[in-house]
């Protein structure tokens, strides 16, 4: 069995003759490969992993002494001819790499592994009639299997970036599998026999050595972008200390956990749990999941900035020496660019290192030393999302080496979604309580920094080193007793927000995820502010209930849009229209004053770009939307739209804002779309958000509880693993309703054991901790 990525090793073949090796094709119907793999015979098997097809293809001409030979391939390959090159440099070429196929030890699986490191010319101390590929890292493939795992990189091709170089002949054991003896194609140049049938084998492309000004830039490139996602925005802490808008993210990041692939065709429900930077390395294509407030963006960044500074392994590896683009879509969006050609990648990044040589970022990406990083397609909508992806998949096809990390939320794709260009699913999972306890520990130390009040400061309260560092541990004693708190905890925003609020209030914390989101906002929106009679100092002062409505009309404005940013003039318009039923505030200064006042107010809005404005997080946006469309008798509109999922924390924080006879409405409509839903997953997700929304109601008429008991029926005990992701936004208590394990069938019992790692158990007496 063979296994290869699509879009990745489409010029390759597995060769079977007297062994079993790798070939590279030379034209569209010649295969290169090594004499030693095809030994006397006159024939040989040649699989394309590419397209699953196996020929049988006659050997068209062999030199023992060089040890190559060439297979007639049946048929051909009509849009193969890949560039060949010659190496001409006296210096040690970097960045060179072996793509061949390795055999697992399961069975008789090979997977098609790419190995970089360097290749040293002819003529180097302890080389042969050949040059030398010194391995940058071998160890994962030597625990493999020793040297029976390199048989199958005979006649692999070693390329310098897109070129193909020659193709290897030997893994040396004598240096613990770190060199390899390759074959130049300048060699094969030579050959009269082999002209005959590669003519254009005598017409290679010079290669010279890496260009100096790519190299100069690469330099600044990396320490400019290290430099710019060194820091980041930490909810609770913009407006601890006045001027600071940004957090150092070594001091505030905390590695999450996740789980890989889960439900992928051929693989466990359930596979192996660990953190993203490790997925990353083995593989190079992944589609992150995670809901709101999962932190799916600070982990790109911090991914683009350890990429770039070298620090995100401890030693070489597959990630060393990548080159990271950083895609924005929901800027992109917003500020209504179009996604971005090759050249672009590098100023879209961020970092301000002037314009980048000529052709830098096609090189990068043809080389395949590129990590792309494109971040929020549930950001944009629905009919833009098909749009990215085929710019992305387009992009992958054309560089089918580069590694990518794509983010988005589970209900806002299908989930096959990219699988077809070699997406690995990965899941980011809830905190558990070591990373809760950490990323407290993280916060507080980013909130000690940012009050300039380190553990030996003299400040006084709670903002001091000793009273933050008592504040601290109260809380982490409240969160390790209290498992609602606990629970509400499980995200990096909603931790945060714990955090903020434990810290201004002394200790008091919400009992729900709505009340946090209130509390957090009424906080953030100017009881800080009035403590502090920062409004005393300024001419337009502002009621937090009246900071709260102008937020919600902009707020408005963009779930209906859309959009999670505004143009400044459109907000200036929609000030306008707000303020003609506010004179008091009306007469205090020009929209414009007003709108500058709300961007300095607490953090709650913020400036994205020049020109345009976005909340702090989205959470807040759908929040303040909600309360508008409650409040200004709006639901009809937000039934609309019951099943959108750009919709649905909309509908649900509305639910938290709506009176009893609202609620009882909002809840019937959900109950009622579903039933009218004939595909059967959409149909549990409108009444999984049915469940969450009766969550805010005192009282429900019976048969209205009885139609929510039967929406969970419908999908207890989970058997597919979107399933059990729905599932797991009822939180932990969604286990008590499960029959008793003895009574689960095997497909029922696969999807527990995923539904417990979304909700962050592993111990079964968590369940009733």
């Amino acid at each position: 069995m063979i296994s290869a990525r699509p879009g990745l090793g489409t010029t390759m073949v597995v060769v079977t003759g007297a062994a079993r090796g790798t070939g590279v094709f030379l034209s569209p119907h010649l295969v290169l490969t090594c004499a030693r793999v095809v030994g006397d015979r006159e024939t040989a098997a040649v699989v394309e992993p590419a397209t699953g097809s196996v020929g049988t293809c006659r050997v068209m001409w062999t030199d023992r002494r060089l040890d190559a030979a060439v297979l007639l391939v049946p048929g051909g390959r009509i849009d193969l001819r890949p560039r060949l090159s010659a190496l001409t440099t006296s210096r040690p070429l970097r960045g060179c790499r072996i793509l061949g196929f390795q055999p697992t030890g399961d069975d008789d699986r090979l997977d098609l592994v790419t190995y970089h490191g360097t290749v040293r010319p002819p003529g180097e101390p302890g080389g042969t009639d050949g040059v030398i590929f010194d391995f940058d890292d071998t160890a994962a493939f030597v625990a493999v299997g020793g040297d029976s795992s390199f048989a199958g990189l005979s006649g692999a091709p070693v390329f310098a970036g897109s070129t193909l170089l020659g193709i290897v002949r030997e893994v040396s054991g004598n240096l613990g599998h770190r060199r390899a003896d390759c074959l130049p194609l300048q060699r094969l140049a030579d050959h009269a026999g082999l002209r005959v049938w590669v003519p254009w084998i005598s017409a290679l492309e010079q290669i010279t050595g890496a260009r100096s000004d790519d190299s100069r830039y690469e330099e600044e490139y990396a320490e400019a972008l290290a430099a710019r996602y060194r820091t980041t925005r930490l909810h609770g802490l913009d407006s601890l200390s006045p001027g600071r808008a940004a957090w150092d993210l070594d001091t505030s990041f905390v590695d999450l956990a996740a789980v890989g692939n889960p439900g992928h065709p051929g693989r466990p429900l359930s596979q192996a749990i660990g953190r993203v930077a490790t997925f990353l390395e083995g593989n190079p294509r992944i589609l992150l999941h995670g809901e709101a407030g999962a932190g799916k963006t600070t982990l790109v960044q911090w991914l683009a900035r350890a990429v770039a500074a070298g620090t995100l392994t401890p030693g070489p590896g597959p990630l060393t020496g990548l080159v990271p683009f950083l895609v924005p879509l929901r800027a992109l969006h917003a500020r209504g660019q179009r996604l971005p050609t090759p050249d672009r990648l590098a100023s879209l990044t961020g970092p301000e290192t002037g314009d980048p040589p000529p052709g830098w970022a096609e090189r990068v990406l043809a080389d395949g030393r590129a990590l792309l990083l494109v971040d929020g397609f549930n950001e944009i909508p629905r009919a833009d999302r098909a749009t990215a992806g085929r710019w992305l998949s387009d992009l992958l096809r054309r560089y089918p080496e580069t590694r990518c990390v794509a983010t988005t939320r589970p209900t806002a794709v299908e989930p096959e979604w990219l699988a077809r260009d070699g997406f690995d699913k990965v899941r980011l999972l809830p905190m558990d309580d070591a990373d809760i306890r950490r990323f407290v520990t993280a916060w507080y130390d980013a909130a000690r920094v940012a009050s300039d009040d380190g553990p030996g400061g003299g400040n006084s309260g709670s903002g001091s080193g000793s009273g933050s560092a008592v504040t601290e541990r109260n809380l982490i004693r409240q969160l390790e007793r209290d498992r609602t708190l606990r629970d509400l905890a499980r995200t990096p925003l909603l931790c945060a927000v714990i955090c903020a609020l434990h810290r201004r209030f002394d200790g008091l914390t919400p009992d729900t995820r709505w009340q946090l989101y209130d509390q957090s906002l009424t906080m953030l929106l100017g009881r800080r502010d009035q403590a502090r009679l920062v409004d005393r100092a300024e001419e337009i002062r502002l009621t937090v209930e009246g900071r709260r409505f102008l937020f919600q009309r902009l707020a408005v404005w963009m779930v209906r849009n859309r959009s999670t940013e505004i143009p400044r003039s459109t907000a200036v318009a929609q000030l306008v229209q707000a303020l003609t039923g506010m004179p008091t505030v009306r007469h205090q200064g020009t929209p414009e004053q007003i709108l500058d006042h709300l961007l300095i107010s607490g953090g709650v809005l913020q400036e994205e770009a020049p020109g345009y404005l976005g909340f702090s997080h989205r959470t807040f946006r759908d929040f303040l939307a909600a309360r508008e469309f409650v409040e200004g008798d709006h639901l009809a509109e937000v039934l609309r739209h019951t099943h959108s999922d750009e919709w649905r924390d909309v509908i649900l924080l509305a639910a938290g804002h709506c009176d009893r006879v609202q609620l009882t409405r909002l809840i019937q409509e959900l109950l009622r779309s579903a039933r009218s839903t004939d595909d059967r997953m959409p149909s549990v997700r409108l009444g999984v958000l049915a469940v969450l929304c009766s969550r805010h109601a005192p009282w429900l008429d019976e048969e209205t509880r009885r139609r929510l008991d039967d929406v969970l029926g419908r999908v207890l005990p989970p058997r597919t693993p979107e399933a059990a992701e729905l599932l797991a936004e009822l939180g932990p208590d969604v286990l008590r309703l499960l029959p008793a394990p003895d009574r689960l069938q095997p497909d029922a019992l696969a999807g527990v054991a995923y539904l417990r790692e979304l909700l962050g158990l592993t111990d079964p007496g968590d369940d009733e901790s």
